[in-house]
């Protein structure tokens, strides 16, 4: 039977959004210094069909930038008999349209928001078949070919939603296939930067913290017992080795809820990278309570060239109801600014990402994180307005005050639309507009001649934000 059926699994053409991952989904556009992420659990689905004899598949039209037409057509030239379409909690309307227009082909969903209000969105998405609403890795482990009787799947039953208990048995993540980038188009991800291809290595997941905005820790708790599932060192140092070998990669996005959070196997791997004699380089993500100089000095050494850190706020008061930390602000704030100090001392980009407009937030709390950011004098930054995911603790606390969506359209009970506007423009002009800002762009420049027309783009996107978002 395995081999009569035709796996498809898509990131169809309807938004850019990076669906490659569960806890962080935002609209691609939005990205100041990000492009699209190789689909990393697409990528694991397709490797874990193939594990079991199916003939298996990743399309990326979100990516490719093809249209709704071409993948149609696609779908129906291959005979796919079954399709799995990777949603986003703010694509999940368009996603249902397009399986709609999907014609003889079993159609299932996967998409981490299907966690909460399984039924509703089962009984909701009629032309979703299935819904996948546990870990895929676990799901696809236990997948025998039938939908219905799969662990963590649910579909209509009449006029009712039948929701099969996931299987909560943890996994050897070391045992789990390499993901499936035989089937993926790897030049279309790139580093901004440079165009040089970039791929993701999934280090880790899981997340052991509590911040009330973030599905990370909500999933853990919910898939592993808020447990964190670790890769060896040997094991993920075997995937990079695969992807230069057959793939011709040179760059990887080491990605991990915290990378940084196992200090000993870090170093280890980062031994290792170096032992290799490998001439790669990577990016990672982490927090700056979890990471220190000697740390940052091992990365560095090893090809670190991008570390991106969840800074969030530097309100005292926001840090401290968003449970970002259980650092005194202070001490957190003093954290970051060494931190990034020293990723600057041994020739590390760092990434810096906030969330500004908490619906708590007065003007004052968001000046505060722009003087915070200012201060940290980092490389990149993103600025985004929060979003209420449903699971989260900043969604119970918020109540039918926000949607889980992302709009520009973003005031909080003491801000208006119109100031909020005018703050983000402000922060973006005390991060970008720096002399040191402007000289590293130059520098990069020089170093990379082929990068002036990626940092042009960057740019007039950057110039069009300041003008209006959308």
């Amino acid at each position: 039977m395995a081999n009569k059926r035709k796996f498809w699994v898509v990131l169809p053409p309807t938004g850019a959004f990076q669906r490659g991952e569960d806890r962080c989904q935002v609209p691609v556009k939005e990205m100041m210094a990000t492009t699209f992420r190789m689909p990393i659990n697409a990528a694991y689905i397709s490797a874990l069909l193939k594990k079991k004899g199916f003939d298996a598949e990743v399309k990326d039209y979100a990516a490719e930038k093809a249209d709704e037409n071409r993948a149609l057509d696609e779908i129906s030239k291959a005979k796919v008999t079954d399709l799995i379409i990777i949603t986003s909690p703010f694509s999940v309307e368009k996603d249902n349209a397009f399986a709609g227009k999907v014609k003889d082909v079993t159609v299932a969903a996967y998409g981490a928001q299907f966690l909460f209000s399984t039924e509703k969105y089962v009984l909701e998405n009629v032309n979703f078949d299935f819904v996948v609403f546990f870990d895929y890795i676990r799901v696809f482990l236990d997948f025998d070919g039938r939908w219905e009787k799969c662990p963590g799947v649910a579909y209509r039953s009449g006029k009712k939603a039948a929701v099969n208990k996931p299987n909560r048995a943890l996994y050897d993540f070391n045992a789990v296939p390499f993901p499936d980038r035989d089937s993926l188009k790897n030049e279309i991800y790139t580093d901004p930067r440079d165009n040089e291809m970039i791929t993701t290595v999934q280090a880790s997941v899981g997340c052991a913290f509590r911040c009330k905005f973030c599905l990370a820790p909500v999933l853990t708790r919910e898939w592993h017992g808020s447990r964190i599932m670790c890769r060896s060192a040997e094991s993920i140092m075997a995937e990079i080795r695969e992807c230069y070998e057959r793939h011709k990669i040179k760059k990887f996005f080491l990605r991990a809820d915290t990378f940084t959070m196992n200090k000993k196997n870090v170093l280890e791997l980062c031994r290792m990278i170096k032992e290799s004699g490998l001439p790669i380089k990577y990016v990672a993500n982490s927090r700056v309570d979890t990471v220190d100089c000697d740390m940052v000095k091992e990365l560095s050494e090893s090809g670190c060239e991008v570390i991106a850190f969840g800074i969030e706020t530097g309100s005292a008061k926001s840090l401290k109801r968003i449970g970002k930390t259980m650092m005194r602000p202070e001490e957190y704030f003093k954290k970051a600014e060494d931190i990034v100090r020293c990723c600057r001392r041994y020739g590390i980009k760092s990434y810096l990402f906030f969330i500004i407009g908490f619906f708590w937030e007065t003007k004052d709390d968001i000046m505060e994180t722009i003087r915070l950011a200012k201060r940290l004098n980092g490389d990149y930054y993103e600025f985004h307005s929060p979003v209420y995911y449903e699971g989260t603790g900043l969604f119970e606390e918020a109540g039918q005050r926000m949607k889980s969506t992302h709009t520009s359209k973003v005031s909080t009970d003491f801000v208006s639309e119109e100031e909020f506007e005018k703050l983000y423009r402000k922060a973006v002009m005390a991060s970008y507009f720096r002399p040191r800002m402007i000289l590293g762009v130059l520098g990069e420049i020089v170093k990379r001649p082929g990068s002036v027309k990626n940092y042009f783009e960057y740019g007039w996107k950057l110039a069009k934000r300041m003008v209006k978002r959308e």
